[in-house]
């Protein structure tokens, strides 16, 4: 018996090689490639570090999709860079990244910055681009006519007239550092809009955990109605206003909003603008120049926001004492203060400045603010993912993409698609994050025996993350179809 169930466990095996070997190349053949603009050599094979080739431009046309490009510290001069080619699904993206602890900065030869597209399922991941603000350059992340699943994290972008997403669903920033972006009332720090058009509406951003030091214009600006936004966590100062966000569905959550410049002869300074319908405004921090005001919605929900020197708005209102910020926000006034003029000092230098300024990291990092246990902040947000938070952005989150819509789901807020239409099977309010049991049997497909077709839901699946268990192959619901899945599987195979 025990020869038997081996020999039936080699054989599935097997044809799992074969599946990955010859249905599935593009994926198991996915490289990893680097570029080294001092010491690389665009005619080496650049599969290893030694064999490195020199110009991000050789890269870009050498991949393929669903490939890594690990990228040397650094100065890259380009005129202008288009990211790609695009990766077909977000288990299969195309990668472009630092080394780990490398300085890797794109910049032109007069030190602008230099504009820049990426392509749908494309992630950029800590690198710097910049130059000289106000220059007229942007930086695309939508279009042409819809882009895709973007993916921007712990990049540091400065000098743009701003990031312009334009039409684009399941776009992601995280972790980034946009400074002096936005030119004027009409460029931003982030553009988020697709415009009216049918079919090209921009839906289901996620912006995290980011520091915006402006610059012009908004923060953020979510306007042409647009839906389903998630900003949460941010903090966003110096701009002439911090966010807007019309159209409906979004939640505004645990941001820190700080002395916005309004813009001379026009419209004073304010924080977050909701000019839309059903939006949360929850966990913000509203300091000085930073108030909140809406249009007057009864839709929105606008609670547990914590006010410096701004006027109260909402319920569950926290009060905060000028002259107190060290014991409440944890760090000073002053001390805010003069590290976003040190940061600011910093990228109005010469980009070899820039490059070899090795305080500029302690800066972003003071202003990455912990909460003292003693503050009204700490532990008294609203709960919005089944966490325990603070008030502000020193707080938790969810740790996955999906997780991050699974809890604005539970909000309430509703999914549109780009056509400018409510998703049908939207779930409830009342519902929890998942909006049903994960199913754990090896009898995937639920026809009341485990044969051969639930094996192939494993192979189809196998090395992918997914929230639905069993369904997606991942029978023992732990996240990841893998061998263990697998296993479980051929035990109970008939």
């Amino acid at each position: 018996m025990f020869i038997v169930f081996e020999m039936k466990r080699i054989f599935l095996f097997l044809i799992l090689v074969f599946f990955f070997l010859f249905l599935f190349p593009r994926k198991a053949l996915a490289s990893t490639y680097y570029v080294n603009t001092n010491s690389g050599n665009d005619g080496n094979l650049g599969t290893q570090q030694t064999s490195a080739w020199k110009t991000i431009t050789k890269a870009i046309s050498s991949i393929k999709s669903g490939d890594t490009v690990m990228i040397a510290s650094g100065i890259y001069r380009i005129s202008s860079v288009s990211f790609g080619p695009a990766g077909t699904s977000s288990s299969n993206m195309t990668i472009f990244k630092s080394e780990p602890g490398a300085r890797v900065i794109f910049s032109t030869d007069g030190d602008l910055p230099p504009p820049v597209h990426v392509a749908s399922y494309t992630r950029l991941e800590s690198m710097w681009f910049g130059g000289k603000a106000n220059s007229g350059n942007a930086f695309f992340t939508g279009g042409s006519p819809v882009s895709n699943g973007i993916q921007l994290v712990n990049n540091t972008l400065f000098g743009y007239n701003g990031i312009s997403q334009g039409s684009a669903e399941y776009t992601f920033y995280q972790g980034n550092r946009f400074i002096l972006m936005g030119n004027g009332r009409f460029d931003h720090g982030l553009y988020i809009s697709g415009g009216y058009t049918v079919g090209q509406m921009a839906t289901h951003t996620i912006v995290d955990n980011n520091i915006l030091i402006g610059g012009e214009g908004y923060g953020i600006h979510g306007w042409h109605n647009t839906h389903d936004s998630i900003v949460t966590r941010n903090f966003v100062t110096g701009h002439f206003w911090g966010l807007v966000m019309d159209g409906s569905d979004h939640l505004i959550a645990n941001n820190f909003f700080w002395k916005m410049t309004g813009q001379a002869g026009r419209e004073g300074p304010w924080g977050p603008w909701l000019a839309g319908a059903n939006t949360y405004l929850i966990n913000n921090i509203l300091g000085p120049n930073g108030y909140a005001w809406t249009s007057g919605n009864t839709t929105n929900t606008i609670t547990n926001n914590a006010f410096l020197s701004s006027p109260l708005l909402g319920s569950q209102t926290i009060t905060l004492t000028r002259g107190q910020e060290a014991q409440e926000l944890g760090l000073s006034e002053a001390e805010i203060d003069s590290n976003i003029s040190s940061i600011k000092q910093a990228f109005s230098s010469p980009i070899s400045d820039i490059f070899s300024n090795q305080n500029i990291e302690g800066y972003f990092s003071k202003l990455r603010m912990v909460v003292p246990s003693g503050s009204p902040l700490y532990g008294s947000g609203r709960q919005w993912f089944g966490q325990v938070v603070n008030v502000g952005p020193n707080s938790l989150a969810p740790t996955s993409v999906d997780g991050f819509w699974n809890a604005f789901r539970a909000l309430g807020l509703r999914d549109w698609d780009r056509f400018g239409n409510v998703a049908t099977n939207t779930p409830s309010p009342t519902l929890a994050p998942t909006s049903s049991p994960i199913p754990t049997s090896p009898d995937v497909n639920g026809d009341g025996k485990v044969d051969g077709i639930d094996y192939m839901t494993v192979v189809i699946h196998f090395g992918q993350t997914t929230t639905n268990g069993a369904r997606d192959g991942d029978v023992n619901a732990d996240g990841k179809v893998d061998i263990n899945d697998l296993n479980l599987i051929i035990s109970k195979i008939s």
